[in-house]
C-alpha cells in the first residue's frame, strides 16, 4: 500500500510506516535525458539477452539489434518485468555467480522507460505508457518528470484509475491532502475494488485528524483484501486513539 510516513497526532504510537521509493545512482542515463536505445537499453540487451537471441541458439528469435528490440518492445518490457526473462533460477543475494543473466532493478525500469517513451512518440495520448514512464521516472527520483506524465494520463484518459493513483501518492507525499484526497477519490470511483486507494484515502483522514472517516475506509481496505496487514495495523491503532479520546 503506498501509505507513507506520518505520526499520530493523539499520542498513541507510532503511526508511521513508509513507501521506500528508491532513487539509486543512474549511471546509464541522466533522469533529465531520454532514455535511448544505444546507450541505455542496447547494453543490456546484449549483455544479458544476445548470447541466446541470436541464430542458432535456443531463443525463439533474435536480438541483436534496435530494429529486433523495436519490433518486440512491449513483449520485452513484460516478460523482463515479470522476470520470466533472462532465464535465471538461483535466487538472488545468496551467492554471486558469474554467469548471472538476472537484470537489477535499475535496469529493468530503463527498460520500461524506453519502452514506453518509445510509445509515446508513436501515441502522445497513450495513458498507460505515459504512467509506466512516470513510475519508472519515479523510481529514479524525477518526480517533476513523473508528474508531467501523469497529469498527461489523466488528460489523455480522464477515467484511467491507475493513473489517479499515482497522482494521489505523490499528493500525499507532499502534504498536499486536498490533491491527494480528491485523485484517490476518482481512484475508487473508477475502480471500487482498489483496496490501496481505500488505505490511502484512511490515512488522508487521519491526517486530518478525522478518525471515524479513517476508520470506515480502513475498513473498506480490509474488506476488499482480508490480508491487508496495514489496513489491519492501522484500523487497530485509530479505534485504540478512539478508545483514548473517550476516557
Amino acid at each position: 500500500m503506498l501509505f507513507l510516513g506520518i505520526s499520530s497526532p493523539f499520542g498513541v504510537g507510532s503511526l508511521e510506516f513508509a513507501q521506500v521509493i528508491g532513487a539509486p545512482e543512474r549511471s546509464e542515463a541522466s533522469t533529465n535525458e531520454l532514455v535511448t536505445f544505444n546507450k541505455d537499453v542496447a547494453p543490456i540487451i546484449f549483455q544479458h539477452c544476445s548470447t541466446c537471441h541470436r541464430p542458432g541458439q535456443a531463443a525463439p528469435f533474435a536480438l541483436l539489434g534496435y530494429a529486433d528490440a523495436k519490433r518486440r518492445a512491449k513483449q520485452i518490457s513484460d516478460v523482463v518485468r515479470k522476470r520470466y526473462m533472462p532465464p535465471w533460477l538461483p535466487e538472488s543475494g545468496a551467492v554471486e555467480f558469474a554467469s548471472d543473466l538476472s537484470l537489477t532493478d535499475g535496469q529493468i525500469r530503463l527498460i520500461d522507460q524506453w519502452v514506453n517513451e518509445s510509445l509515446l512518440k508513436e501515441n502522445p495520448s497513450d495513458a498507460v505508457a505515459h504512467t509506466k514512464a512516470g513510475r519508472a521516472n519515479m523510481y529514479f527520483g524525477d518526480v517533476g518528470k513523473a508528474m508531467d506524465h501523469f497529469l498527461a494520463a489523466v488528460k489523455a484518459d480522464p477515467k484511467y484509475d491507475r493513473a489517479y493513483f499515482e497522482l494521489g501518492s505523490i499528493y500525499l507525499r507532499q502534504q498536499r491532502l486536498p490533491e491527494a484526497l480528491e485523485a484517490f477519490e476518482n481512484v475508487t470511483g473508477f475502480n471500487p475494488d482498489d483496496y490501496e486507494a481505500e488505505g490511502s484515502l484512511g490515512i488522508i483522514f487521519l491526517r486530518r485528524r478525522e478518525l471515524d472517516q479513517a476508520e470506515i475506509h480502513f475498513r473498506a481496505a480490509l474488506r476488499l483484501n482480508p490480508q491487508d496487514k496495514l489496513a489491519s495495523n492501522y484500523l487497530g491503532r485509530v479505534l485504540e486513539a478512539k478508545a483514548n479520546l473517550r476516557n
